[in-house]
């Protein structure tokens, strides 16, 4: 358990290059401006973290946690919010924090931001209930007329975009299953730590009263209004966003309808505009379109609570890129059948986007999510929130990057080439890598044809030839690589791979490897998984030298490696460890497989990814391959209590069961008895290990195509990977 001061500590995140996976938004010069228009008065500190500013009263002692005040505001009122916000804090001699760019703001509110927490701009810790009531008073006050989207884990204050929660405030990180610091607070009757839950609606924890002065807007909060809601039989979510929900819902007579929720304030794009004006530019353009097919019917519009709803037909079906999924048995086996139906969708979508046009409208963000196909193979195009005018300057909204072109088209270019990447996505869905390999889009269209024969290849010839020939995703690198000549064999793949690997070292900070930079650890670039010792191993592996610099970085990284790090094989020490052994490093390798294993037995995880059973792999590996007794005893230890804690129907058991699978499931227990079985001779290891693998075999289903795939029931899935899945 750590302590951690939410002050010091906050949690969002804000940068020049900002947005979600599908998402293109850019910062400009202009957002990344500083909205505090105050300064800093004297016996105050200031402190920067995480993209957040926190200003506190020099002798402030917060409290453990209790009632905070949030502030919302939109781009256009940022700067005067927080004027008169930080007025009255210094007034009042009370800390707070806030978001000090305005690319950080529209962070907060984009469309794909947290729905609990979005929106939060200003945070107020004030020191008691009195003194919040005081502060609301005056918030309230001040800030009429002021605008800011509700956020959703709050109680909202009156009219103003002002809210509160009981939350962490000097709050403590507890460990999961997973070993992921989760935010807490004491529970108050119970005095243990609970999670701090940050839902999408108000919670007042077990045993917090609600103060006097919030109970009026918490009956207001309580109190139900009629609404066109209320005439439907069933409403069930489809999708959530930060900018509102998607559901189905039907009539009593049967109907089925989609309904289409906007929140004001909420979901900004690129262009700044929230889920409510794009809501309306739709609601314009599905106006336009009536009649036309291929086109959601709009049913009416109608507003319940705060939020608005547009009312649509509701189109059967899966999206595109779900029917390519679907049908990639079908692509490989009989590719000519699979051909006469891709060309039939792309038929109905070329003429859908064509009668679009002709309207007067491009569709703006066109990818295969947005598309819709029956089971009978009639297609529905959905999302028009992002279309502009033919006549109008082209802006971007919301784009997939892949499918959005540079900015040398046009509004209707830009429609088409989306459409020529949508086709592409049906027959070859690594045609992205064009971003950074030009030549490789003709090499796809060759395959096009060869593969799927004329018709195929003169649909998107076709559509080719509506946008110049030079147009370029709009982030495409300016680091390109050629498209190879040769038939890659056994002989040439791997140097080629390598040299790939090499190329990559001049964008790592480190002079290491680029890694993942999802993998926020300060590791992350260089272990086995996303980092050196991973090209080192492979590099080892398959006969090819590895730089002695690398492994002599390995080497002091080992070192270096703290108990906050992560211990695991495949993301942590072991793995380095592993790595060092293999490359002739054997007493630098059993120290670190020593110290792993050690620091294994501190966390929650017992997987092989990351947890007790990749460092016991990683162990008896290093201390066979040093003839080291001493580690192979305590790896042989450590494997025999990770077997004792794992038993069917026990609570390791089950949460080794949440993901089937290599990295996170019991198949890698199993590898860890064959690993042991090695060692010992012991055959007791090899029943456990034909127990675990059957019982994540049993957790498959097979499907109509013959393939074993793990099924994913919380998220009504199958998946075929290693880390979680079948392979």
């Amino acid at each position: 358990m750590a302590v951690r001061t939410e002050y010091y500590e906050g949690a969002s995140k804000s940068s020049p290059f900002y947005g979600t996976a599908g998402s293109l938004m850019i910062a400009t010069a202009q957002q990344m401006r500083q909205l505090q228009s105050v300064q800093l008065p004297a016996s105050w500190l200031v402190q920067s973290w995480s993209g957040w500013e926190g200003w506190t009263p020099r002798d402030w002692t917060p409290r453990v946690q209790g009632w905070k005040i949030h502030v919302s505001a939109t781009p256009a009122c940022a700067e005067r919010t927080l004027a008169l916000t930080t007025g009255i804090c210094l007034n009042h001699q009370v800390a707070f924090k806030f978001l000090p760019t305005l690319s950080g703001l529209i962070d907060s509110s984009s469309k794909q931001g947290d729905r609990g927490s979005a929106g939060k701009f200003i945070t107020i810790y004030p020191d008691d209930d009195a003194q919040m009531g005081e502060l609301l008073h005056e918030l309230a006050a001040a800030l009429e007329g002021q605008e800011g989207p509700y956020i959703l884990s709050d109680l909202r204050f009156g009219d103003v975009p002002v809210f509160v929660r009981y939350g962490a405030i000097l709050g403590f990180e507890v460990p999961d299953v997973d070993d992921q610091a989760i935010d807490s607070i004491v529970d108050v009757a119970s005095m243990r730590l609970v999670p701090d839950r940050r839902s999408p609606r108000f919670i007042i924890p077990e045993g917090v009263e609600l103060p006097d002065v919030l109970q009026p807007a918490y009956a207001a909060s309580q109190e139900s209004t009629q609404s066109r809601l209320d005439d439907f039989t069933t409403i069930k979510p489809l999708h959530f966003s930060n900018a509102g929900g998607v559901y189905r819902a039907e009539l009593p007579d049967g109907s089925v309808r989609v309904l289409r929720e906007a929140r004001p304030h909420a979901g900004l794009d690129a262009r700044n505009r929230c889920a409510l004006q794009r809501q309306r530019t739709e609601q314009e353009v599905l106006e336009d379109l009536a009649g036309l097919k291929g086109v959601q019917n709009l049913r009416g519009v109608f507003t319940a609570w705060e939020h608005r709803f547009l009312e649509l037909d509701y189109a059967e079906g899966t999206t595109l890129t779900s029917w390519v999924v679907r049908n990639c048995t079908l692509q490989e086996t009989d590719p000519v059948d699979y051909a006469r139906q891709a060309v039939a969708i792309i038929d109905q979508l070329v003429a859908i986007v064509e009668s679009i046009h002709e309207r007067g409208w491009a569709l703006g963000d066109v990818h295969t999510g947005n598309m819709l196909v029956s089971e009978d193979g009639v297609v529905t195009v959905l999302d028009l929130e992002d279309a502009t005018r033919l006549d109008q300057q082209r802006e971007i909204g919301f784009r997939v990057f892949e499918y959005c072109a540079d900015e040398s088209l046009n509004a209707e270019q830009a429609d088409w080439f989306a459409i020529a990447r949508s086709i592409m996505m049906i027959y070859y869905s690594d045609f992205e890598i064009e971003a950074v390999s030009p030549e490789f889009w003709q090499r796809c269209c060759e395959r096009v044809r060869k593969t799927y024969g004329d018709a195929a290849a003169e649909q998107l010839e076709a559509v080719e030839g509506r946008y110049p020939a030079s147009a370029r995703c709009v982030l495409a690198s300016s680091y390109t690589v050629g498209v190879p000549k040769t038939a890659w064999t056994s002989t040439n793949v791997v140097p080629a791979l390598m040299a790939g690997i090499e190329w990559s070292r001049q964008f790592s900070e480190q002079d290491c490897y680029p890694g993942d930079i999802t993998q926020g650890d300060r590791f992350a670039h260089e272990v086995i998984g996303s980092g050196r010792a991973g090209v080192v191993l492979a590099q080892q592996r398959s006969g090819h030298e590895p730089a002695a610099a690398d492994v002599d970085a390995l080497e002091v990284v080992a070192r270096s490696w703290t108990p906050g790090d992560s211990p695991g094989l495949i993301n942590g020490l072991a793995g380095i460890a592993l790595t060092l052994s293999e490359v002739g490093r054997h007493d630098s390798a059993v120290a670190a497989a020593s110290q792993a294993l050690r620091w294994s037995l501190g966390r929650r995880r017992l997987d092989v990814m990351a947890g007790q059973a990749g460092t016991i792999i990683g162990a008896l590996e290093v201390a066979a391959a040093a003839g080291d007794e001493r580690l192979t005893t305590t790896a042989l230890e450590a494997y025999d209590r990770l077997h004792r804690s794992v038993h069917p129907n026990g609570s390791a058991w089950t949460t080794l069961c949440r993901r089937r699978g290599y990295h996170w499931g019991l198949t890698g227990l199993a590898l860890t008895d064959l690993v042991a079985h090695t060692i010992s001779k012991d055959p007791e290891h090899l029943h456990r290990a034909r127990i675990r693998l059957r019982a994540d075999l049993d957790a498959c289903v097979t499907l109509p195509s013959g393939e074993i795939l793990v099924n994913d029931v919380q998220n009504n899935r199958v998946l075929p990977y290693i880390e979680w899945g079948s392979a």
